[in-house]
C-alpha cells in the first residue's frame, strides 16, 4: 500500500505542471521576454549579521549534485570535511567540530534526529529545500547554546504568493559508482482565484547498488531513498501563516566484514586493510542493514506591526524512527537489533525589531524529547530510555555605522534529562540530570573601503553531554567497533574567536579565515586498545574520554577570473588539535587540503556552456599520535582529479533544459581517508561519473 501511494504521489507530481500555465523558474534565467500584469514582489529580509563568516551555496548549485547528501554537497567547502563510518554514512565536519556541536537548522528548527555518532546521516533531503548556508563564526551562538563550531542552515525559499501559474522541475540522473538513479520533482505555485494562498511538493527517490572502490566492490552497501514533502501558506497584508510536511525515508546496507568473529582474524583484517573477499555487484540490500524514516511537521505564523517590530511563531513536531539490524543466529536476522524512536518538538516566540541603524532581537523557546527503545529486540539496547526538555531565551543587538558594524548576543538555556534502562547484567543504571547553559558573542565587522572588509567575533558557548556520550554500551555495525559511554562527564565550555580578512574587486575575490578555539572538558572517543566479543563478533573498543583542548586553523579562498570566460578558484584549509591533559594531539581531525578549479563558460546564442577540471589534494596527517588509533601510522597523502560539463538552452513555451556531466576521481585512484571509521577495513569509493538532465518549467 504505501508503495502504491508513493507511485502516486510521483506521478502527480510529475503530471501536474501540464494541467497549467507554465512560468519561469527562479533557478535559471529567462531568455524570452513576456509582457507582464504589474505584480508585487515580496521579499523576506536576512537577518543575518554582518560580522558573520559565512558561505552559502545557492539553489543552482545544489540542483546539480542530483543526488547526493549534505554531506557531499558541502565537502568541497573550505573549513568543511567529513567523518564517515563506511561508503554511504558521514556527517559534516567544520573546524574539527561535529555532531552537536555542528547542529543542522532546518527551515528555522533543530533537526532532531539520533544525531549522536558518526555512523548517522543527517536527516536532510537537499532536494527539498533551495539554499545551505555554512556559519564558520562563534555567531552561530545565537541558534543554540552548543553550536561550538558553527553552524549549517538548511532553508527553502519563500512559497510564491501572488504568482500565477506553476513553476516546476523535473530531474533524473545516473551514477556510474553504484549503478544508482535518482529522480527529483519539484511544483510550486498560488491558487488563480486566491493570490494570497501558494503551496508546494517535491518528491525525491533514489536506488543504489554495492559501491565500488579502485579495485574491489564493498559487497551489501546499497542504498533506497524516498522523501517527499509538502507547505501550504496564506500571506494577507502583514500577516502569514504557512504550514509543511516531509517525509525523509533512508534504507542502507552496511558493508559485509565489518563483523569478525575472532581477534586473532581482526588482527589480520587490521593488517590487510580491505576485505578478505568480494562478491559480484548486487542491487539487493542484505543483512546487516539500517533504515531510517524521519517525519517533519511545521506551523509557523507571523505578524509585521507598523511600530513595534515583527512578531513569529514556530511550532516543529519530529519524529525519528531508526533500526539495525544485524547478521543473527536462528533465523532472528529480520528481528531489528536496535529499534529506536524518537520524539520531538520545539516551540519557539521571536521578536524582529529594526530602526535606523538599530537591528534587535530576541525570543524564547521550549523543547521537548522522548527516546525510547523497541522492546522485542532480543539485545541490550545500545542507550537508556530518556526524556530531554529545554528552555530558555536569546538577545541580540546590531549597530551599523558607514562602515563600521557591531553586534552583540546573549543565549540562556536549561536543561533536563531523565534517563532508565538496564545493562547486560540486569542492573538498572540512568537518573536524572539538569544543566544550565550559557552562550554569549560579540563580534565587529568594518569595511575600510569599497574592495576591503575584516570581520572578527569571539563567542563563548556551553555544550552538555548526550545520553549516547554518557551511557553507550553497543556496537557500531558501520563502523566496526564498540562503544562505551561515560556516565560522569561535565559539560564541555569553549571559547572562539575568529577573524576574517576579505578583498573584493571586477576580478579578483580573496578571503581568509583564522580561528582559534579553547574548550574545556573536550568530550571524544578513542580506541583503548582491548577488544571486546560479543554474539555479533569481535570488535576494536572505543571509550568516551574528556580533556582541556585548544584548536586552531586557517581556511583561505581565492577566485581570480582571467577574463569574462576564463577563472580560476582554490581553496585550503589547516587545522591542529591539541590534547593539552596529554600533551598529544587529538584524534580523527581532518588532514590539510586543497582544492583548485579552472572554469570555462561562454553563452551561444540563448545557450550556455560550462567546463571544469579540479584537482583535490589532502595531506598526510603528520599530526598524529599512535597511541589513540588502532593502526601506527595514518594513510598517505592522495590527489583527486575531477572534471564537469554542464550545457542549458531554452525549451518551448518558456521551459529550459539544464544537462549537468560529472566524473570524480578520474585516474580512479585507490587511497584511504583519515577519518573514515572504516578505514581499517576498506579503501574510499573509487571513479564515479555521474549525470543529471533537468527541466524547469
Amino acid at each position: 500500500m504505501r508503495k502504491c501511494i508513493t507511485a502516486i504521489v510521483i506521478a502527480i507530481s510529475i503530471l501536474v505542471p501540464g494541467m497549467g500555465k507554465r512560468c519561469a523558474a527562479q533557478d535559471a534565467p529567462r531568455d524570452s521576454v513576456h509582457e507582464l500584469p504589474e505584480v508585487t514582489v515580496r521579499a523576506r529580509h536576512n537577518n543575518r549579521p554582518a560580522t558573520v563568516t559565512a558561505t552559502t551555496i545557492g539553489t543552482a548549485s545544489m540542483r546539480a549534485a542530483l543526488g547526493a547528501s549534505l554531506s557531499e554537497l558541502i565537502a568541497h567547502t573550505s573549513g568543511i570535511s567529513t567523518i564517515a563510518s563506511g561508503a554511504t554514512a558521514s556527517v559534516p565536519v567544520l573546524h574539527g567540530m561535529y555532531g552537536c556541536r555542528l547542529p543542522i537548522i532546518q527551515n528555522g528548527a533543530r533537526l532532531a534526529g539520533q544525531q549522536w555518532g558518526v555512523e548517522h546521516e543527517p536527516e536532510v533531503d537537499i532536494e527539498s529545500n533551495h539554499s545551505v548556508t555554512v556559519i564558520k563564526g562563534a555567531d552561530a551562538l545565537r541558534y543554540a547554546c552548543d553550536a561550538l563550531g558553527g553552524a549549517i542552515i538548511v532553508e527553502q525559499r519563500p512559497l510564491p504568493y501572488a504568482r500565477p501559474g506553476y513553476l516546476g522541475r523535473v530531474a533524473t540522473g545516473y551514477e556510474s559508482n553504484g549503478r544508482t538513479y535518482t529522480l527529483a520533482t519539484e511544483h510550486e505555485g498560488c491558487f488563480s482565484r486566491f493570490p494570497e494562498w501558494a503551496w508546494r511538493i517535491s518528491t525525491h527517490y533514489g536506488n543504489g547498488g554495492d559501491r565500488a572502490t579502485a579495485r574491489y566492490l564493498l559487497n551489501n552497501t546499497g542504498t533506497r531513498e524516498l522523501h517527499w514533502g509538502g507547505s501550504v501558506g496564506r500571506e494577507k497584508g502583514r500577516f502569514r501563516i504557512e504550514a509543511g510536511f516531509n517525509r525523509y525515508d533512508h534504507l542502507s546496507g552496511i558493508m559485509l566484514g565489518a563483523s569478525i568473529g575472532s581477534e586473532d582474524i581482526l588482527r589480520e583484517r587490521l593488517a590487510l586493510g580491505r576485505p578478505l573477499y568480494t562478491e559480484p555487484y548486487s542491487r539487493h540490500i542484505d543483512y546487516p542493514k539500517e533504515r531510517v524514516i524521519h517525519y517533519t511537521a511545521r506551523l509557523r505564523a507571523s505578524y509585521q506591526t507598523t511600530c513595534y517590530g515583527t512578531f513569529s511563531w514556530q511550532s516543529v513536531l519530529q519524529h525519528n524512527n531508526r533500526r539495525e539490524w544485524a547478521i543473527r543466529r536462528a533465523e532472528r536476522s529480520s528481528i531489528p537489533e536496535m529499534s529506536l524512536r524518537l520524539t520531538d518538538q520545539r516551540h519557539r516566540l521571536d521578536w524582529e525589531y529594526t530602526k535606523g541603524k538599530h537591528h534587535s532581537e530576541a525570543g524564547t523557546f521550549f523543547s521537548f524529547a522522548e527516546n525510547h527503545s523497541v522492546t522485542g529486540t532480543g539485545v541490550v539496547p545500545v542507550i537508556p530510555n530518556y526524556t530531554e526538555s529545554c528552555f530558555g531565551s536569546f538577545a541580540s543587538y546590531r549597530y551599523t555605522l558607514d562602515k563600521v558594524t557591531l553586534s552583540s548576543g546573549i543565549r540562556l538555556e536549561g536543561r533536563h534529562t531523565e534517563a532508565a534502562g538496564y545493562d547486560i547484567t540486569g542492573h538498572r543504571y540512568g537518573g536524572g540530570k539538569s544543566y544550565f547553559a550559557l552562550g554569549a558573542g560579540a563580534g565587529m565587522a568594518w569595511a575600510p573601503s569599497p574592495h576591503w572588509s575584516f570581520t572578527t567575533h569571539l563567542g563563548y558557548g556551553t555544550r552538555t553531554p548526550n545520553v549516547y556520550e554518557r551511557y553507550s554500551n553497543g556496537n557500531n555495525l558501520a563502523a566496526g567497533i564498540y562503544l562505551l559511554g561515560k556516565p560522569d562527564m561535565n559539560p564541555e565550555r569553549s571559547l572562539k574567536c575568529i577573524a576574517s580578512l576579505a578583498y573584493r574587486s571586477e576580478r579578483i575575490s580573496l578571503s581568509a579565515d583564522a580561528y582559534c578555539q579553547h574548550i574545556h572538558d573536550y568530550i571524544y572517543d578513542a580506541p583503548t586498545g582491548e577488544v571486546i566479543t560479543v554474539l555479533s563478533g569481535c570488535y576494536p573498543l572505543f571509550r568516551y574520554q574528556q580533556t582541556a583542548a585548544t584548536l586552531y586553523g586557517m581556511d583561505a579562498d581565492l577566485s581570480f577570473a582571467f577574463t569574462n570566460w576564463l577563472s580560476y578558484k582554490l581553496s585550503a584549509s589547516l587545522i591542529r588539535a591539541k590534547d593539552l591533559s596529554a600533551g598529544r594531539y587529538l584524534p580523527f581531525m581532518p588532514a590539510p587540503r586543497l582544492r583548485q578549479e579552472l572554469s570555462f563558460s561562454t553563452q551561444i546564442g540563448n545557450s550556455s556552456l560550462r567546463f571544469s577540471v579540479a584537482h583535490y589534494f589532502v595531506a598526510k596527517q603528520r599530526c598524529f599520535d599512535p597511541a589513540s588509533d588502532l593502526l601506527p601510522d595514518t594513510p598517505p597523502s592522495y590527489h583527486l582529479w575531477s572534471s564537469s560539463a554542464e550545457f542549458g538552452t531554452p525549451l518551448p513555451h518558456g521551459a529550459r533544459l539544464r544537462l549537468v556531466l560529472e566524473g570524480d576521481n578520474l585516474l580512479n585512484k585507490e587511497y584511504k581517508e583519515y577519518t573514515n571509521r572504516a578505514r581499517y577495513f576498506t579503501h574510499e569509493k573509487g571513479r564515479s561519473l555521474r549525470g543529471a538532465l533537468i527541466i524547469t518549467f
